[in-house]
């Protein structure tokens, strides 16, 4: 059971905290996010992580990990980076991959690990109060996610205009058996530039949700892990500044608990 950490885009929405460094080297409540990361992971029972690496890739290989390196990060996304890592998704064990601006809650590690399905998706049921604090406008960072009375994923990743459409939202973590890790594998080998999936994307820039909604699309079986709440995603100057305040008010503990 083996945990990949995707940490190789610049983070331009950080700047100037990511001017010298990835995201998950951020300081946050007294150590890095990738500490935060690392911790969590352990207390659910994975070994250290595997990084993907791309921007100041030398910031974080420090001899302790198993480092894959992505030198196209500039010019590409998520699943092309995760992808640097297919000894690893091919090894016949299970993988975590997990996207390093997150801070999780240990317990989410536990319930994606301990759920059924050859793909497992985390998702965020309490999403909104936490977007609203975020963001001015929900509805324009959000994307589609809605699922069926079991809980698997029907749709995910679109941008839409109602709330209707959105029960959850994904929170850059997927867990994947061996079996789902070949289902991947095998689904991005035949993907190809002009794929209507893509919407007109070439496949080295399509997005984690690109891939899993073309896979639902397809026949596959995709389950939603459901949460509510205990993480947060780094993604702009805005979140920093409210996560570092709410450090200070208390009002973090609305979204995630850091005594663990």
């Amino acid at each position: 059971m083996k945990a990949i950490i995707v940490a190789a885009g610049r983070g331009s929405r950080l700047e100037p905290y990511t001017a010298d460094r990835p995201k998950c080297a951020l300081e946050f409540a007294g150590k890095r996010l990738l500490d935060w990361q690392e911790s969590a992971l352990a207390q659910a029972g994975y070994a250290a992580p595997e990084l993907v690496l791309g921007y100041c890739a030398d910031v974080l290989d420090d001899g302790r990990h198993r480092v894959w390196r992505n030198p196209r990060w500039q010019s590409t996304n998520m699943m092309h980076s995760f992808l640097q890592a297919r000894p690893s998704l091919l090894s016949g064990e299970p993988v975590l991959l997990v996207y390093g601006d997150i801070l999780f809650e240990p317990r989410i590690v536990r319930a994606v690990t301990a759920a059924s399905g050859d793909i497992r998706v985390v998702v965020d049921l309490e999403w909104r109060r936490y977007w609203e604090a975020r963001v001015d406008d929900p509805l324009s960072d959000a994307e589609s996610l809605r699922m069926d009375a079991a809980g698997r994923l029907l749709d995910i990743g679109r941008k839409v205009t109602r709330f209707e459409d959105i029960e959850a939202q994904y929170i850059g973590m997927v867990y994947f058996s061996p079996e789902g890790c070949r289902q991947l594998v095998d689904f991005m080998d035949r993907a190809r530039d002009g794929d209507e999936w893509l919407m007109g994307r070439p496949v080295e820039m399509c997005y984690v949700t690109d891939v899993l909604r073309a896979m639902i699309h397809a026949g596959q079986h995709i389950q939603a892990v459901p949460t509510s709440n205990g993480w947060i995603e780094f993604d702009t100057v805005r979140d920093y500044k409210l996560y570092n305040d709410g450090l200070g008010d208390g009002t973090l503990s609305r979204f995630i608990n850091l005594k663990w």
